[in-house]
């Protein structure tokens, strides 16, 4: 069966686009050789190991709101340029020659995009903000509903270090409401520079 995974992403310059990896590699836990019928128990050796490695996702589209500032909205295959796995960091970018992409407007100088800002450089108790395509339903919070939002929180810690493991990189600990969910949303601060990016319930340091 197909896996589907939907989150966040945003332009920074180049138009190159941040979200967070596990959108775009997935464990093979989620991969159809897992899943498939009859299910297959990773336990039994009998019908083979299955590798321990991230499957890239077969195509990546992104849906790019207000595209050049016109006021129209476009979806778009982007091909995956680079990967830091330990920050769960992916870098994108749409190639234009695709099949997919030949009949939409390509995304011109003029359309905004983010600045990086420097999370060690920013003092807890900061205000900051999360912005992008929220997940507001409350009966279902995996359903995105391209609403965006802006969640506004304040900076609690900004050396955040994980001693339990599940977080290898140094990240921002933000007292904002997020759902895990809608990972990949910029954290922003009153500069409207990123200094981060919300994966699942952290966010990822930028130095």
């Amino acid at each position: 069966s197909d896996v589907i995974l939907e989150g966040n992403g945003f332009f920074i310059k180049g138009h190159y686009i941040v979200a967070p990896a596990h959108l775009v590699l997935l464990p093979p836990s989620l991969t159809s050789v897992v899943n498939r019928f009859p299910f297959f128990d990773p336990s039994n050796l009998n019908l083979g190991v299955i590798k321990n490695q991230l499957v890239r996702a077969s195509r990546i589209l992104v849906s790019v709101f207000n595209v050049n500032g016109k006021g129209h909205s476009f979806v778009y295959e982007a091909d995956l340029v680079g990967v830091d796995g330990a920050g769960d960091i992916a870098v994108l970018r749409i190639n234009y020659k695709k099949q997919w992409n030949l009949c939409n407007p390509c995304v011109e100088k003029c359309h905004p995009f983010f600045q990086f800002g420097s999370s060690r450089g920013s003092k807890d108790g900061e205000k900051v903000y999360l912005i992008g395509d929220y997940v507001s339903n409350a009966i279902d919070r995996r359903r995105f509903n391209a609403v965006g939002a802006v969640s506004e929180g304040l900076l609690s810690d900004h050396r955040y270090l994980d001693y339990t493991g599940f977080a290898l990189a140094e990240a921002v600990l933000v007292s904002a409401p997020a759902y895990a969910f809608s990972s990949g949303l910029p954290i922003i601060n009153c500069q409207g520079r990123v200094i981060g990016m919300q994966t699942t319930d952290l966010a990822v340091v930028n130095p």
